[in-house]
């Protein structure tokens, strides 16, 4: 995300920088730990596509309850030049990069 975007959110740390770093390592971890069960075969789906939202309510709503906030940190990391995930803005649909699977094979 560049720096020079301001979130007109309120930080729940106090720190936008801190909370991005958080967000993301939360939203990874879970996005990998569900790929993970996938191909282990141990949940049926057709599709390791899942949105933003449902993340955010699986590990990242009581820490912070505005899924905007999360939303704009999500988004600006599939926009980075390394990007692990891709995002499809208007459904928020999210998938995994080949950087992203090789972060979650780690």
């Amino acid at each position: 995300m560049s720096s020079d975007i301001k979130i007109n959110r309120v930080s729940i740390a106090g720190d936008e920088d801190y909370d991005k770093k958080l967000i993301i390592n939360r939203f990874m971890e879970e996005l990998c730990r569900r790929e993970n069960a996938v191909n282990r075969g141990q949940v049926q789906s057709n599709s390791n596509t899942v949105t933003i939202e449902e993340i955010w309510k699986a590990v990242l709503s009581n820490s912070y309850p505005d899924l905007e906030y999360v939303r704009i940190f999500i988004r600006g990391h599939s926009m980075e030049a390394d990007n692990e995930i891709d995002v499809d803005v208007p459904t928020d649909k999210v998938t995994l990069t080949n950087v992203g699977r090789i972060r979650c094979s780690k």
